[in-house]
């Protein structure tokens, strides 16, 4: 078999240190459940003034910054992060994920809606946020299977039974 099973969805996406007018910077209006999606990120983006401050979509693992203070709970400041459903401003949404500089997503079934991706932040956030991550994502379609191949019976003698 030929060819890659995943389709681009969208290439080298933008997604900005702080979201304009809310937490999180929309993506893909709807996903539905049993989606699954390659999403990588690549450049760096600053959570703070600071020029320690300046990280890649993975954070900064040796911030000093409790992670139950944060967005997501589950990565390190500044780490790329994800959500599907809720709004900009919500913190939460129905299925949240880490995305760092790479992921695959498969979307629980019953999970549907919006995905938006944020820098995982303070919550309440601060302002003094600058840079942007550039995101590329794909779509699995896994491979179907090749169809069986047909026999055709030969005509036989004709009966009269």
């Amino acid at each position: 078999m030929t060819g890659t099973p995943w389709t681009e969805v969208l290439k080298d996406r933008p997604i900005p240190a702080a979201a304009g007018g809310g937490i999180w910077t929309p993506v893909l209006d709807y996903v539905s459940g049993g989606t699954v999606l390659k999403i990588e990120a690549e450049g760096d983006w600053s959570y703070a003034d600071e020029e320690a401050a300046r990280v890649g979509p993975g954070g900064d693992p040796r911030s000093p910054i409790p992670r139950d203070r944060l967005l997501n709970q589950r990565a390190p400041i500044g780490a790329l992060v994800g959500k599907i459903g809720g709004s900009t401003a919500s913190n939460g949404g129905v299925h949240e994920f880490v995305v760092g500089g790479y992921c695959v997503l498969e979307v629980p079934k019953d999970k549907g809606g919006a995905l938006m991706l944020a820098m995982n932040n303070l919550t309440p956030p601060v302002d003094r946020h600058s840079g942007e991550i550039h995101v590329t994502m794909a779509r699995y379609a896994p491979p179907t299977a090749p169809h069986p191949a047909l026999h055709v019976a030969e005509p036989g003698p004709a009966t009269n039974d």
